[in-house]
């Protein structure tokens, strides 16, 4: 027989199991930055030696690493914000399932009485 209780505790393991879209989306973003800062290193690449090159390529140059400076520290931010996130859920979690394991304990002695009953009393 499957009790409401039974049914609890099965959706609160199943939810324990679930992907966390936070860290979806940090993942997501990461991935973002890391692709925007691939194609800025590729401009700056293609814009070669500035060196004999105009002005504009040197401005240019210039904007680029300031970019890819700011997409790193961007991305730096997101790993920080992810690895926090990522620390405290998982705490969250730890300590959901210690509940859920003392939880499905507390019912498994109330069952082990009437078990043993049942079994006497077919005896």
């Amino acid at each position: 027989l499957v009790s409401e209780q039974h049914v609890i505790m099965a959706a609160r393991l199943v939810a324990l199991g679930k992907v966390d879209w936070q860290l979806e989306a940090f993942f997501s973003e990461r991935c973002d930055l890391t692709q925007s800062a691939e194609r800025l290193m590729q401009e700056l690449r293609g814009l070669g030696d500035a060196v004999h090159e105009g002005l504009e390529k040197s401005a240019r140059r210039v904007e680029v690493s300031g970019e890819i400076l700011s997409v790193g520290q961007a991305l730096q931010q997101s790993i920080e914000e992810a690895e926090a996130y990522g620390k405290t859920r998982a705490e969250a979690k730890a300590e959901e399932m210690t509940k859920l394991v003392e939880d499905i304990e507390a019912y498994a002695t109330t069952l082990k009485p009437g078990a043993e009953s049942a079994v006497g009393q077919r005896q």
